[in-house]
């Protein structure tokens, strides 16, 4: 009898950022997902799309510590994201 071993790793890649604050209307979408509302501590990843209605606003809290604050009628697309941790 022969046993074989597969060894699966799984690589969980961490979000491109977080949301920190939100007021009024702000969607997360993707090509793939459809428009849900954002909240704070939700994670934003590349390929997705950030969208505010009016009266409106958002701050995303990237990987490498950079911070991005949008206002309304706002749409911000992350196309990709990488951050090396251990080269910042």
């Amino acid at each position: 009898m022969t046993l074989a071993f597969l060894s699966i790793s799984v690589v969980f890649a961490a979000p491109a950022g977080q949301i920190t604050q939100t007021t009024g209307s702000v969607e997360i979408s993707s090509p793939q997902k459809a428009p849900k509302a954002a909240a704070r501590g939700e994670p934003v990843e590349g390929g997705e799309t950030v969208a505010l209605g009016d009266d409106s606003s958002v701050v995303i809290k990237f990987q490498d510590g950079q911070v991005i604050a949008l206002k309304s009628k706002s749409i911000f697309k992350i196309n990709s994201y990488k951050c090396d941790q251990a080269a910042p």
